[in-house]
């Protein structure tokens, strides 16, 4: 199975509703652990993931930009990278960080389908296909 993303159905409402600027924002990445699962519907906060890689800090992504091509609105970024990384991470999670894991909101996901285990070595993540991707029609 392929490494894919989706976006959190909170991200998709909070567009409609002026809650997220993601080219002007502080859009992090955190890494969380295979037994989390994603809830597109109930997750909302950072504080609603469980499993957090606590040995993995969260990373400020930089040279957000978003992007529409063939019916698809992408977001995109540098690569991310944990240096001399000791941890094992099944799931990187987007949001728009306030400081505040009760208040800072989920936009989406990349599941990397199988553990990423390192001991010592840089973790970059590159996120070919953009952090999140939104279909412009249905």
């Amino acid at each position: 199975m392929a490494v894919t993303a989706a976006p959190y159905a909170g991200f998709l409402l909070g567009l409609g509703r002026a809650q997220f600027n993601l080219e002007g924002g502080t859009v992090t990445a955190a890494l969380a652990g295979a037994s989390y699962l994603p809830d597109m519907v109930a997750h909302v906060y950072l504080s609603d993931v469980t499993n957090l890689v606590s040995a993995a800090a969260p990373q400020q992504l930089t040279g957000v930009s978003l992007s529409y091509a063939n019916g698809v609105v992408t977001a995109v970024c540098n690569p991310i990278v944990w240096q001399a990384a000791t941890f094992t991470a099944r799931w990187a999670i987007f949001y728009l960080n306030t400081g505040t894991a009760s208040t800072s909101r989920l936009i989406g996901y990349i599941n990397f389908d199988a553990d990423k285990t390192y001991n010592g070595e840089d973790f970059t993540l590159t996120a070919t296909n953009g952090f999140v991707q939104i279909p412009a029609a249905v």
